[in-house]
């Protein structure tokens, strides 16, 4: 198994996410702002996995050590950015998630990332939700071979709100996020093995999937409030 059964998260590290969702005809010019680099962010090769949600089209993280890296902190480091970019994004469709990272298979990010925004079923607990996605749910992972690398952030509700709230961010009631490293679509889709085709079935038990999204970015670089981001 990829996670013990007795193994608990690591608390010690902190992610904040900002996702944000473009104007129609914006794509580039917000990519461009954010990242220095136009062009970034505009892979998206799942649109009818979960073609009720839109996705996200520029994400940016921060990470850092857990009782340092607050809510407040961000919002202090990444206003500005949001501010300048508030002609491209729908700032009611952009999103703010802070939780905890697990870094569950450690190896090399490429440039390619795959996201899924992940929602709990109405009649599934969060504590529950977060047991099976943790020591059970992972364990799919495990028959990616084109994979390189996964994490899953363990969302802070309230933290989350806080800063959405504190950016203007209209979304922020996710449980958690899913994120996944590979060189290429391609790849990733062959390098699938049967084990992995499970994953689906077994997200129908705990994950509304209607109400989640997948998305894919290519990741570029930045410095922003003298945090690095991406």
């Amino acid at each position: 198994m990829l996670v013990h059964p007795d193994a608990v998260p690591d608390r010690r590290l902190v992610r904040a996410q900002l996702l944000f969702a473009a104007r129609e005809g914006c794509r580039d010019d917000l990519a461009f702002e954010l990242a220095d680099a136009a062009g970034s962010a505009q892979l998206d090769p799942f649109p009818s996995v979960n073609p009720i949600c839109r996705p996200m089209d520029v994400v940016l993280d921060v990470e850092g050590p857990a009782g340092i890296l607050s809510a407040e902190r961000v919002a202090a480091a990444l206003a500005g950015i949001v501010d300048g970019v508030d002609g491209l994004a729908h700032a009611d469709l952009s999103g703010a998630l802070v939780g905890s990272p697990q870094h569950l298979i450690k190896g090399p990010w490429s440039n390619l990332r795959y996201l899924y925004l992940m929602r709990r079923k109405a009649d599934v607990s969060r504590d529950a939700y977060l047991d099976h996605y943790f020591h059970r749910h992972s364990d799919f992972a495990r028959h990616l071979k084109s994979v390189s690398a996964y994490n899953q952030i363990h969302v802070d509700p309230a933290a989350s709100k806080d800063l959405a709230r504190q950016l203007g961010m209209g979304v922020h009631q996710v449980d958690s996020v899913s994120e996944l490293s590979f060189e290429s679509v391609e790849g990733f889709f062959a390098g699938m093995e049967p084990e992995a085709a499970g994953a689906a079935e077994d997200e129908l038990t705990f994950v509304d999937r209607a109400n989640s999204v997948s998305f894919v970015l290519a990741d570029t670089p930045l410095r922003a409030g003298g945090v690095t981001t991406t």
